[in-house]
């Protein structure tokens, strides 16, 4: 039975839903900023990646030695990769000087490492007066991977899953939204980490492995396929959260002394198959492997400030 509203009922009924008696819809969570004549809120949201060895971890060496405070976050396989950092600063006699501006956490699992993103004092818990300049998570694709895989593995309690599904070691079709999903809400919460105390947002940077595939020549062997190595679409649908994403190179020619010469490169524009991209910088397309002098120009490019580092 159709059920219909006099004039008088009807016009009540609108007016209470209005005037705000029923309420249905929610005030939007915007997020407001304001442009004024000195930008001091801009900061970096970068993704590096690149073969094994090709350079990647070693940008904290640079961060350090530029005076800025780093936070690393490791997700990588087999641990951070510190040594890369600790050992040559060793050599060199930096470190004591710059150590205590390096703080590492190693976390393991989807859970646990979005906690860190939301409450990173459960882990480091002077944090916010410490206030790191950057949040360097070294070991993206491992995340991805390992963790991302094994949460959406935890879904598949179903009686027709198998126990690879049910252990993140083999994704169905129906996977891969979760897992876009997942990895778009990590990388989401990754860059909005900021001090609460003082609203100051962290710059980021981000490291991952490079694909490599099985070579299309016949010829054998394996080739870099110059794209990162995520998962689905999702991996590739996540690069848009970043500014800037470089891709290490490493070459190597031979010479009468040692045998061979190492090269190592920044690529920092897309052609082809190749992940790169700047947003609003002006960068050249290739340059020599120096985090300190893109920082820098970086930095430069946004109207930021170099701490002050100290000779002593």
């Amino acid at each position: 039975m159709l059920l219909l509203l006099k004039k008088p009922e009807a016009k009540a009924a609108a007016e209470k839903f209005v005037s705000g008696g029923v309420k249905t819809i929610n005030a939007p969570q915007a997020k407001v900023r304001k442009f004024d004549e000195d930008e001091t809120d801009l900061y970096l949201k970068v993704l590096v990646f690149g073969t094994a060895g090709s350079g990647k971890t070693t940008i904290i060496k640079s961060l350090l030695e530029l005076g800025f405070k780093v936070l690393v976050l490791s997700t990588d396989l087999g641990g951070d990769g510190l040594n890369a950092i600790i050992i040559p600063m060793r050599r060199e006699g930096t470190w004591k000087k710059f150590r205590h501006n390096l703080r590492s956490v190693e976390i393991e699992g989807y859970d646990e490492v979005s906690n860190f993103f939301a409450h990173p004092e459960t882990s480091v818990p002077d944090i916010y007066d410490w206030d790191p300049d950057f949040v360097f998570w070294d070991g993206l694709s491992g995340w991805q991977i390992n963790d991302v895989g094994t949460k959406v593995g935890e879904f598949e309690s179903g009686k027709n899953a198998s126990e690879a599904e049910r252990e993140g070691l083999q994704m169905n079709q129906q996977n891969w939204g979760q897992i876009q999903r997942a990895t778009f809400r990590g990388l989401s919460d990754f860059c909005a980490m900021r001090n609460v105390k003082t609203g100051k947002i962290w710059h980021k940077v981000a490291t991952c492995l490079e694909k490599i595939t099985l070579k299309s020549n016949g010829a054998g062997g394996f080739a870099e396929s110059k794209e990162p190595y995520l998962q689905g679409a999702g991996g590739k649908m996540a690069l848009g959260a970043f500014d800037i994403i470089v891709r290490t190179t490493l070459t190597s020619s031979p010479t009468d002394e040692d045998g061979s010469t190492r090269e190592y490169n920044y690529v920092l524009k897309g052609h082809q198959n190749l992940a790169a991209k700047v947003r609003g910088f002006d960068l050249p397309a290739k340059m020599p492997a120096s985090a300190a002098k893109l920082v820098s120009e970086l930095f430069l490019q946004m109207g930021l400030t170099l701490p002050e580092v100290s000779n002593g």
